[in-house]
């Protein structure tokens, strides 16, 4: 499952880590193996690349149709928070001592824990989340 920040360095050319995140939505869009996506995730790219305050901000068209890609693959699975999902997250904000920022990153890692999912991201905070099973793509 990817994180918001690895959709936006796929999608923007202009991005520190589009090289490396491209590859890996690449891998697994051409891939043949099943890969998770939430919509949760997907909403929060969407928010940021087309966010007119942003420096060449995506137009909406070019993020929904990049957003289709990476949703729509048959391979693809989208998940939702299920019936453990709340007690998984709660149990991380806990355990993580999660406040403001941290809150919507419990909640991801709560999905991909209860879906069994490996969670690819840029962000290095996913490491506070015990039991998550997660990867950065960057050298």
């Amino acid at each position: 499952m990817l994180d918001v920040n690895i959709l936006f360095n796929a999608q923007r050319r202009d991005a520190e880590h589009h090289k490396e995140c491209l590859g890996v939505v690449e891998d697994l869009v051409n891939g043949d193996e099943a890969y998770a996506v939430s919509d949760f995730v997907i909403s929060g790219f969407m928010r940021i690349v087309t966010n007119p305050r942003m420096p060449q901000s995506t137009s909406l068209d070019a993020a929904l149709g990049f957003a289709a890609v990476i949703r729509n693959q048959p391979h693809a699975v989208v998940v939702h928070a299920g019936s453990r999902h709340w007690e998984i997250f709660t149990k991380l904000c806990r355990q993580s001592g999660a406040t403001g920022k941290l809150v919507p990153d419990a909640y991801l890692a709560a999905l991909a824990i209860e879906h069994g999912c490996e969670f690819v991201t840029c962000d290095k905070d996913f490491a506070k989340f015990q039991g998550l099973r997660w990867r950065r793509p960057l050298n």
